[in-house]
């Protein structure tokens, strides 16, 4: 909520802010494909 607020205050940092946000995304995405592949094809 707060970082929503943010990027509608602020576009600098909004684009910062979204920014790391997707960047979260991805690695929440990595680690998922990480743990499935793990769990699912075991090495």
């Amino acid at each position: 909520m707060i970082t929503i607020k943010r990027l509608q205050d602020m576009e600098l940092e909004g684009w910062e802010v979204s920014g790391l946000l997707i960047h979260f995304c991805l690695l929440k995405h990595k680690i998922a494909d990480k743990e499935t592949s793990l769990t699912f094809v075991p090495t």
